[in-house]
């Protein structure tokens, strides 16, 4: 199994489905996507390990975020304080271009995380960063805690206040 680098390929859109679990995903994919699916190893085992090791150099993105630590604030990883200890001082908007912070516009008290369509509609209701961008990335929450099915969510929100703290 190779190890995912999704930048050093071909495309022109990528959909993150955070912490989905491939066994799962490809019982269901072909109802919703065409293609072929293949099984990737991730190169990190939590969003900042993922993100600092993903993102190095700069790239011409526009980044539609469900997940608070792909943000546009410029706060270092290392500096939220959201209840884990975290190394990594990388901070997205020093390698992606464009970042939609849709955690914060599109965020569902009653389900404690942004449900898909708050990212679904972030992305059309900026076509023209789109279209100017290289490439576009749209970063789901879901498969992520909190679960939908499962009702409010409460780490998402501690995150959220860690970032209200810093600013």
């Amino acid at each position: 199994m190779q190890d995912q680098h999704f930048l050093e390929s071909e495309w022109d859109y990528c959909l993150v489905l955070d912490a989905c679990r491939y066994d799962v995903f490809s019982e269901v994919y072909d109802e919703y996507l065409d293609g072929t699916l293949e099984k990737r190893r991730s190169i990190g085992s939590s969003t900042p390990e993922w993100a600092s090791r993903t993102f190095t150099g700069t790239h011409d993105l526009a980044y539609f975020s469900g997940n608070p630590f792909i943000n546009d604030l410029g706060i270092p990883l290392n500096e939220l304080k959201w209840g884990a200890s975290c190394d990594y001082e990388w901070t997205a908007s020093d390698h992606i271009e464009t970042v939609f912070d849709v955690w914060k516009s599109g965020w569902d008290d009653d389900l404690g995380t942004v449900p898909p369509e708050g990212i679904a509609d972030a992305f059309h209701s900026n076509q023209s960063t789109v279209e100017q961008a290289d490439r576009t990335v749209l970063h789901y929450m879901q498969p992520h805690a909190p679960y939908l099915s499962r009702g409010k969510g409460q780490k998402l929100k501690q995150i959220q206040k860690g970032i209200r703290r810093e600013r």
